[in-house]
């Protein structure tokens, strides 16, 4: 009900990505870009290997080592969104049997096996031979070839009734270029342009920007992104993956550079795999007064693609002033404090309190997920309220800063048990969604379900969650209703990375990143008052 039932676009609304840090073993050349993609590919060789022969060690966290459910890393790799009236679905498919990776290129979808029958990775020299075939036989296509990728950004009754034309066009070749795609690996998207800023670089990641909405299979539960400088991301389709399993295979892809897997390729004399132009064959067999309307089609999703994207504001905030170090030092959960910080700055951009959603992972459960963190409690209302909304300067007023001090360990404390209650299955989100399920049809729901107070609560125009790891550089995912922002963060040991997204026409992005700012300096001068 969360994702497959929902028919807005993947694009902003159910996606997410993760920016890496840079290779430095590999040099700005024009090289750099296939360097790049041969190294995340050959780790993910690796990584899939491990969890499809069944090898991955399960996760563990806190001190007690408790152990974490593994059963949303299948959705990883060969894995994707089906698109159907009403309700989408999902496909896996075996492993074993499908070997190939998908690679996209201006628009264009190749295939070629990256492993071999064992499941272990081809060289890498092999792979960047394959690679660089792959952007050949994208600048050899004519310009006139219809490119399908934008059609998986559309809403998704648009994209199901279209994919239901292109089969009714193509026939059985189309079902089997479609199957083909969909059944890959994951598809590496190798990017011809680069972003610029953080910014634009979290624009291209997200959504594919203007020039790369194309270079996209959206669906696909994994879209790895080497763009032309050598930047790399991933993109994950949210419906069946939370960030903490996409986040320990970025860390597995991340944790070896170009230098290491040149090293760790086997030599062979012989490797037999060919690229394969995924639509070649289609588009040739389908009749000549078809191809303007497949063409049509793939030009629609496009510029509705950039209406979307040109809808949407993105902003960077990278907050040098301190970081995790500082905030353990002074006493305080470096997640709380900053929650904390984002509650203080969204209820003086916004200029009341809003309803502010937090993911927590319960996977220490069997097919456990997330439960909902509220970080509005009692204590950090508080909290919030005594500092007002703008900057009072009472930092050096005693009884002032004693009051604001109380308050705020009390809100960072509340936000922690809060957070506990929540990884245990002891929050309410879940709970009042499960009860909402098992009423009988006939009957009325509980008056509860119908107060507006109650609506409101859950009505989340501050999405927010933390994922901290010092190989993701940026990370982010859209707001979640219309009004709001959505918040992705990360707390460094000496800074605190914030990706907000809104929607353009609410002028939100911007003042909200200042606020941000302005919050955590303001709550740093209150603590360092202190002594």
């Amino acid at each position: 009900m969360g994702y497959l039932q929902v028919r807005d676009s993947v694009v902003h609304n159910v996606s997410y990505f993760l920016q890496f840090e840079d290779d430095p073993t590999i040099e700005a050349s024009k090289s750099s870009q296939v360097q790049r993609a041969a190294t995340v590919l050959f780790a993910t060789a690796k990584f899939r290997k491990e969890v499809c022969s069944g090898q991955l060690p399960p996760e563990r966290i806190g001190r007690k080592k408790i152990l974490l459910c593994s059963a949303t890393f299948k959705y990883l790799f060969n894995a994707c969104r089906m698109p159907l009236h009403e309700q989408d679905s999902y496909y896996i498919y075996d492993p074993n049997k499908m070997r190939h990776v998908i690679v996209a290129r201006k628009g264009h979808f190749f295939a070629f096996d990256f492993v071999d029958e064992a499941g272990d990775p081809l060289p890498t020299f092999v792979l960047e031979e394959q690679l660089q075939k792959c952007i050949d036989m994208a600048d050899h296509i004519p310009s006139t070839r219809p490119k399908l990728g934008a059609l998986t950004a559309l809403d998704r009754d648009s994209w199901t009734s279209s994919r239901e034309r292109l089969v009714e066009i193509g026939g059985e070749r189309m079902e089997e270029a479609l199957t083909r795609l969909q059944s890959g690996s994951i598809v590496l998207c190798l990017d011809d342009e680069a972003g610029v800023s953080m910014e634009s670089c979290a624009e291209q990641f997200l959504s594919g920007g203007h020039g790369s909405c194309n270079n996209r299979w959206f669906d696909k539960s994994i879209n790895l992104i080497v763009d032309q400088n050598g930047d790399a991301a991933v993109l994950c389709e949210h419906s069946m993956m939370d960030g903490m399993a996409v986040a320990k295979y970025a860390y597995n892809i991340t944790s070896v550079n170009y230098s290491d897997v040149c090293d760790k390729s086997r030599k062979r004399d012989s490797i037999a795999t060919e690229v394969l132009d995924v639509f070649e064959g289609v588009f040739t067999e389908i009749t000549e007064s078809n191809i303007p309307e497949i063409v049509s089609l793939g030009e629609y999703a496009h510029e509705e693609s950039k209406r979307n994207i040109d809808r949407h504001s993105i902003a960077v905030n990278r907050f040098d002033a301190y970081g995790a170090n500082y905030l353990k030092e002074k006493g305080h959960s470096p997640d709380a404090f900053v929650q904390i910080a984002i509650y203080l700055a969204t209820y003086r951009l916004f200029g009341s309190m809003s309803a502010t959603y937090e993911a927590t992972q319960v996977r220490p459960f069997l097919h456990g997920r997330t439960e909902t963190t509220r970080t509005i409690s009692l204590e950090a209302e508080a909290f919030v309220l005594n500092m007002g909304q703008s900057p009072t300067g009472k930092e050096n007023d005693g009884k002032a800063r004693s009051e604001k001090l109380e308050l705020l360990k009390r809100a960072t404390a509340a936000h922690s048990q809060y957070s506990v209650n929540a990884s245990k299955a002891n929050g309410v989100d879940r709970h009042f969604f499960g009860l909402s399920r098992v009423v009988d049809g006939n009957a009325p729901p509980p008056t509860l379900y119908s107060n507006p107070l109650f609506n409101d609560s859950k009505c989340w125009r501050v999405s927010t969650s933390n994922l901290t790891h010092h190989k993701i550089r940026n990370w982010g995912f859209g707001q979640v209703v219309p009004e709001g922002v959505g918040i992705a963060y990360s707390v460094h040991p000496r800074c605190c990375v914030f990706n907000i997204v809104a929607l353009e026409d609410n002028n939100l992005t911007n003042r909200l990143t200042t606020l941000i700012s302005e919050s955590l300096h303001e709550i740093h001068a209150l603590v360092e008052s202190e002594g």
